[in-house]
């Protein structure tokens, strides 16, 4: 049980981590809009390989090889790759900037689906608050890759929006999710200690 609530609680910080890192690069990119896009996917490559290698070695160094479940070295190895065809197509990857971002928040709102189906399955009453929010994120982002606007730079400035409105929600639906959790667990916990005198009184009674 402790194993299980470490994992819930590792999962929901990275989440937030990633979330206020939507909010503060999409904050960040509205107010310089100046910064230049091939600069930018530069760094975001050496970022992501960075980031990679620290995930390789994450892996080797906790032993995470001895419980499943875990992809540090998958994931890793996925950002380092990335990163490296950052570097080396740049312009291309600065073309492709605001898609890449939207199919990020899209990512992000299939996950928001998946989170309000569990929800639904513990029964929470208002599992749809969530379902909204991942229906919410799913127009943003495909109105972004649809690409409706007359100039780059408006799409570019309704992108950088949506990955701060995606990383806000994201925050949301992690403390929803985690005070839905509990309150499953404090329900379980209950049940199962009105059980157990019952089932001792039954057995004592043979």
């Amino acid at each position: 049980m402790e194993q299980k609530e470490k994992t819930f609680e590792s999962t929901w910080v990275m989440l937030v981590c990633v979330s206020v890192a939507y909010i503060a690069g999409g904050v960040l990119l509205l107010l310089f809009p100046q910064v230049s896009l091939p600069a930018l996917c530069q760094a975001m490559g050496i970022l992501l390989i960075i980031v990679g290698i620290v995930l390789v070695f994450a892996y080797f160094l906790r032993k995470r090889y001895l419980t499943p479940g875990h992809f540090e070295f998958a994931g890793g190895a996925a950002c380092i790759l990335l990163g490296i065809f950052s570097l080396m197509r740049t312009q291309e990857v600065a073309f492709a900037f605001s898609q890449i971002l939207a199919l990020l928040v899209l990512g992000d709102s299939l996950l928001k689906l998946q989170n309000s189906t569990d929800l639904l399955r513990l029964k929470e009453q208002k599992w749809w608050v969530v379902l909204l929010a991942a229906g919410a994120s799913i127009l943003l982002a495909m109105i972004a890759l649809a690409n409706p606007f007359g100039s780059d730079q408006l799409r570019l400035q309704y992108t950088y929006v949506v990955l701060i409105a995606d990383g806000v929600l994201n925050i949301a639906v992690v403390l929803f999710l985690r005070h839905a959790h509990r309150r499953y667990e404090d329900l379980s916990a209950e049940d199962t200690e009105e059980f157990q005198p019952a089932a001792w009184e039954h057995l004592s009674n043979h």
